[in-house]
């Protein structure tokens, strides 16, 4: 196996966050219909492909909730502080845009993880309960866990990609660009340098905050159906289904305290 280690600072570490994502978005392999031959697989081939796939989700499952979960959760908790500043006190203009733009960001998030259904959660339970008494039972059972699996590589493929990524970066944007272009001459005239420092630095939050919750949610973001879907239709009806898994490169990073180390296995 091969690595590739960078060791980067600060700076352009919201670029390469960006970059990253994207590149996290794998390219589709060419399409194949996995659905055509089930009415052709023996009974023994069928239960084979039901197991296989019952076993990714079972695989993934409890990343797949522990991170809906963590960051619906998450989320909804940081948004309490604005919350509260904003019934309870009397804050400048500039300052109450900047909680209402933090609230609106949130709580789109939130309704978006809960409202999206991820198959990837539930997948492996309600493909164990199919019935499969028959040779129809099981040929509808693995329709159903074909297009369970589908639909868990396709919101995969979302909150792992460059659009969910790149809506927190374009929203972050456009808010702080805002809130400098209207009340940059009142964050001027404040009275002590205090209050000036923290108006500027609401600013900067504006762009990173939004940016780098929704970057880290897509690069946290399990990709193991999305990975088996790209395998499994191009070999389910082909006599090679056997075959050993497609390698998948291992990403690993962490942050130090000045540096953000990025590492991919091959």
């Amino acid at each position: 196996m091969t690595a590739w280690h960078a060791y980067l600072r600060p700076g352009p570490l919201l670029g390469l966050a960006l970059a990253t994502t994207i590149a996290l978005e794998t390219p589709p392999a060419k399409a194949q219909d996995p659905y055509h031959c089930i009415e052709e697989l023996s009974e023994d081939e069928l239960q084979y492909r039901i197991r296989r796939i019952q076993a990714n989700f079972e695989e993934g499952q409890e990343k797949a909730a522990a991170w809906r979960f963590g960051w619906m959760f998450g989320v909804a908790g940081s948004l309490t502080l604005p919350a509260y500043n904003l019934a309870t006190r009397e804050s400048p203009a500039a300052q109450r845009f900047f909680e209402w733009s933090i609230i609106a960001g949130g709580v789109a998030t939130v309704l978006q993880l809960a409202a999206v259904p991820m198959p990837a959660v539930w997948g492996a339970k309600r493909i164990r309960r199919k019935p499969q008494a028959t040779l129809e039972d099981k040929r509808a059972k693995l329709r159903y866990a074909t297009r369970t699996l589908q639909k868990a590589a396709r919101v995969q493929s979302y909150f792992g990609g460059v659009n969910y990524g790149g809506a927190g970066v374009v929203y972050g944007v456009v808010m702080g660009s805002v809130y400098l272009g209207v009340y940059l001459d009142d964050i001027k005239t404040l009275p002590s340098k205090h209050d000036r420092t923290l108006a500027r630095l609401r600013a900067v939050g504006l762009y990173l905050l939004p940016s780098s919750l929704s970057i880290g949610q897509a690069v946290s973001h399990p990709k193991h159906s999305y990975y088996y879907w790209e395998e499994y239709r191009q070999i389910a009806c082909s006599q090679d289904y056997f075959i050993a898994p497609l390698r998948r490169p291992e990403i690993d990073f962490d942050f130090g305290a000045m540096s953000f180390r990025l590492r991919v296995r091959f």
